[in-house]
């Protein structure tokens, strides 16, 4: 009984092994393609290889790059991560680029959230700003609005905060500082937004990061071909989605632009947290999302970075959304809303392509 038991054993255990092999074989298969499919999981259908909506006739080769939020210290690594990840990418593809900017003028920052990182009065200079990305895209229109604009738009802030604020670290300034956001979103959408038609698709991203990895143009060429609304995302995070950098086709990105108009009735039912909100605003909108991580650093207002600078920042950022395989599972766990659960999904997800130099 027992020499045949461990037998058994033996004969199961090379069994396991076996399989073991034959998943780490069909893994390095899946590596060498740009997408990884998935067989369909309950509440989000990850990994559909084809949009459910018919492909739509690229009609023209532009591609509108919109830029939100407040411009802070810009240094030449910072431009030219943006012009290797994103603007040379789409040129080399064939694509032609209009900028689009909006940004209010905040002539000193603070945020005290970010003690050793934005504290104090940090001198700015949005025309600055302004100048130095004029010499690696060219701005079809741009726009710098005032620090209150999106305060007067919205309106009191207490409304937004029936169920709480989510920025509990740093009560009230945070979610002013996301309402300015989504107005500074709003604002930029109206820059182009009569032009739809105009563009093969549009990039939206804000004006205070640091790429690590480019945008993958074959997932953009892609989501951005779909006749429906879709959009291209870089990684699930903080039980939403990162609301940084996106793109799709031109009725897609207005949509996305024009969240912010939804946002107070939604505070009535949940709290305002920006990765949630964007998540569920996509799910109640019917849009088909794709993961395309591309990797992104938000660079603070005097550029200082804890625990020995960017680099360590940048390890953890590669944890937990560079590696694809970690984006894999990052999209495998997420699960949205119930009320969205019918016919929310996550289509597939792409390759994190590195910076190639020129």
């Amino acid at each position: 009984m027992v020499e045949g038991g461990y037998h058994h054993l033996v004969l199961e255990f090379d069994m396991q092994k076996s399989v073991l092999l034959i998943l780490v074989f069909l893994l390095g298969i899946l590596a060498t393609i740009p997408f990884i499919v998935y067989p369909e999981i309950p509440t989000s259908k990850l990994g559909s290889q084809q949009p459910q909506t018919p492909a739509r006739q690229q009609k023209t080769n532009r591609v509108a790059i919109c830029f939100f939020g407040i411009i802070k210290t810009l240094n030449i690594t910072q431009l030219q991560s943006y012009e290797q990840a994103v603007f040379l990418p789409l040129k080399k593809a064939g694509f032609e680029l209009d900028g689009y900017l909006h940004t209010s003028l905040v002539r000193y920052y603070s945020n005290a959230r970010w003690k050793n990182l934005e504290a104090g009065n940090i001198a700015l200079n949005q025309t600055e700003g302004i100048s130095l990305f004029s010499q690696y895209i060219n701005f079809s229109k741009v726009e710098i609005g005032n620090e209150t604009d999106g305060d007067r738009f919205f309106g009191d802030l207490d409304q937004y905060l029936t169920h709480g604020d989510p920025w509990r670290d740093n009560p009230r300034l945070s979610a002013l500082l996301y309402l300015r956001q989504l107005h500074s979103i709003l604002r930029v959408t109206m820059l182009w937004g009569k032009r739809t038609d105009d563009y093969f698709g549009a990039v939206y991203v804000r004006s205070d990061l640091e790429f690590r990895s480019q945008l993958n143009v074959g997932a953009f060429r892609s989501v951005c071909g779909f006749s429906g609304l879709s959009i291209g995302i870089p990684a699930v995070q903080h039980g939403g989605f990162d609301d940084r950098f996106a793109f799709g086709n031109g009725p897609s990105m207005q949509k996305y632009g024009q969240r912010g108009l939804g946002l107070l009735a939604h505070s009535k039912k949940s709290t305002i947290h920006a990765e949630k909100y964007l998540a569920i605003f996509l799910c109640m909108n019917k849009f088909e999302v794709h993961i395309a991580p591309i990797s992104h650093l938000r660079i603070r207002s005097h550029r200082a970075t804890p625990d020995g600078g960017i680099d360590s920042l940048f390890n953890n950022f590669h944890v937990q959304m560079v590696d694809w395989k970690s984006s894999m599972m990052h999209a495998l766990s997420f699960r949205p809303p119930q009320q969205c659960a019918p016919y929310f999904q996550v289509k597939s997800v792409w390759r994190v392509v590195p910076i190639l130099q020129k």
